[in-house]
């Protein structure tokens, strides 16, 4: 299977649906209208930078806070994400560790049933 940029072709189309469908209505229009297509490798890669264009337009949520000079609002957006990323973070140490723990049985298995020479 082929990757690109760590991601097979449906995780690229399954991304930039997710993307496209968080898009305004006006922004998804002006997308097909730069060409923007789910279908096909190069038709896929290339709507993923008309997404990707249209995004660096926007501005998160964290600097309309700034923006509006509401620092406490900010703040508070940084330390919500915070935690987000670390139980993200620790969901992710708990499927590695659970999978070491698969892969370890599996391979004292293998070995028990065939002895080293």
């Amino acid at each position: 299977m082929k990757l690109i940029d760590g991601l097979n072709y449906r995780e690229w189309q399954k991304r930039n649906t997710q993307k496209f469908n968080a898009l305004t209505t006006s922004q998804q229009k002006e997308a097909r209208k730069q060409g923007y297509k789910n279908q096909g490798w190069q038709n896929v890669q290339k709507s993923w930078k008309i997404i990707q264009s249209l995004f660096s337009n926007l501005v998160s949520m964290f600097e309309a806070k700034l923006n509006k000079g509401d620092l406490v609002g900010a703040l508070e957006l940084s330390i919500l994400e915070g935690e987000e990323s670390q139980t993200i973070a620790r969901k992710a140490i708990d499927e590695i560790s659970q999978t070491q723990k698969e892969i370890d049985e599996k391979a004292d298995r293998i070995l028990a049933k065939y002895p080293l020479l």
